[in-house]
């Protein structure tokens, strides 16, 4: 059982397919502000988990880049 209602899932699924978020505590903050429901971090994983959505760890580029490799 989610603490969203069926409308407010899917004007937060229309709205995280919009924009792009780097951190997950963003998308906390933003559902606290919208909907005013807290999320834990853990709880945020799996609700996008079971929303289909996927996320991965960006990969650093080294400090001294050799552009011609």
């Amino acid at each position: 059982m989610s603490y969203l209602n069926e409308s407010q899932t899917d004007l937060l699924i229309a709205h995280l397919e919009e924009n792009l978020y780097h951190h997950n505590h963003q998308i906390v903050a933003f559902i606290k502000e919208t909907f005013d429901v807290e999320f834990t971090l853990s709880g945020l994983h799996k609700w996008l988990h079971r929303n289909n959505f996927s996320y991965k760890k960006p990969n650093g580029l080294p400090y001294k880049v050799d552009l011609k490799k």
